[in-house]
């Protein structure tokens, strides 16, 4: 990836993080743990404050069966 050595600077300054995944898709909740919050502890250390961030909530709830994402399977409940 081209931007990882320039994102991976601006991380030791950042007072909290934001990682977003969308509801829609269980793939990006799984990247966000295997990929993004290793990345910010990393560069960022422990102590920096991370906010995951449900979207696309609104598609998620006219979806015909919930089940396409599957919290259980990620051990979370979604809070509101």
């Amino acid at each position: 990836e081209d931007y990882g050595q320039l994102r991976c600077l601006s991380y030791p300054n950042t007072d909290v993080f934001l990682l977003c995944f969308s509801m829609v898709d269980p793939k990006t909740l799984d990247v966000c743990q295997t990929v993004w919050l290793p990345e910010i502890r990393k560069y960022a250390g422990d102590n920096v404050p991370v906010i995951l961030v449900g979207t696309k909530k609104t598609s998620w709830t006219r979806l015909k069966s919930r089940r396409r994402f599957r919290w259980k399977q990620h051990g979370r409940q979604p809070h509101r």
